[in-house]
């Protein structure tokens, strides 16, 4: 099956409006319009892990199972020709390309969303019904989704990340990037704030400052990625309409 959504060149995919739960990510999205459905990540093929009903309240269980459909769904894909690649933590965690110093750099990196996104669909029919994001605002969802060709806005997004073994991430990476002409230069400075647990860890990237370019789309200026040991007060589950 494969769904016609943005959602689908995921490499590997991988909450409540009151609570935060390490069993079960959990919550109700503003202005769901659809039928009731199942949550989707994966490579190629769909991997349901969750569900959502008429209303908008989305369940998604936190256990292995979402890491054994995930590698199920690798191996399906190469079986199908295609080359899948886990990433791993010594590969991500870099630094203007030199390696970071964190203990288990040969574990594997998985995240739940993609870009932030959770896909919606009615899997066994083949029917997309849209996406949604954990974010502190629905402007900012639209931002992040057409960064570099609208405005980027300050705001944040959650992700779930799972790993076998405790780490930490405790950084700051300066790197410059050329503005939209291709001549001016401004400086690109990434935070990492990572105390990772055995487990399933929540994470927010969060844009605290933008790069205000006169001739094309404002940029982040300042990223921060930080672990989470409790849900945000100001978290909105935005629900994003299919083809949108």
């Amino acid at each position: 099956m494969h769904l016609s959504t943005k959602l689908l060149i995921i490499p590997l995919l991988l909450i409540s409006l009151s609570g935060f739960s390490q069993e079960k990510f959990e919550g109700k999205l503003d202005k769901y319009d659809q039928e009731a459905g199942d949550i989707y990540i994966g490579f190629m093929d769909p991997v349901v892990v969750g569900t959502i009903d008429a209303s908008g309240a989305f369940e998604i269980p936190l256990d292995q199972t979402i890491i054994e459909k995930s590698l199920a769904s690798f191996d399906t894909a190469e079986k199908d020709g295609w080359t899948a690649t886990l990433r791993t933590t010594g590969g991500h965690y870099t630094c203007n390309g030199d390696t970071l110093d964190i203990a288990h750099p040969e574990q594997t990196l998985f995240t739940m969303a993609f870009q932030g996104s959770y896909g919606i669909a009615d899997v066994d029919e083949e029917k997309p019904l849209g996406a949604f994001m954990a974010v502190d605002s629905p402007e900012f969802a639209r931002a992040f989704s057409m960064i570099g060709q609208e405005d980027m806005i300050s705001g944040y997004y959650l992700d779930w990340y799972y790993f076998e073994q405790p780490f930490t991430v405790d950084t700051e990476c300066v790197f410059e990037r050329y503005a939209y002409n291709q001549e001016d230069v401004y400086e690109v400075k990434t935070i990492y704030d990572l105390d990772f647990k055995a487990g399933w860890n929540l994470v927010r990237y969060q844009v605290e400052e933008v790069y205000s370019d006169p001739d094309g789309p404002d940029m982040p200026r300042v990223i921060r990625y930080s672990t989470m040991d409790n849900m945000p007060d100001d978290v909105v589950f935005h629900y994003i309409s299919e083809g949108k």
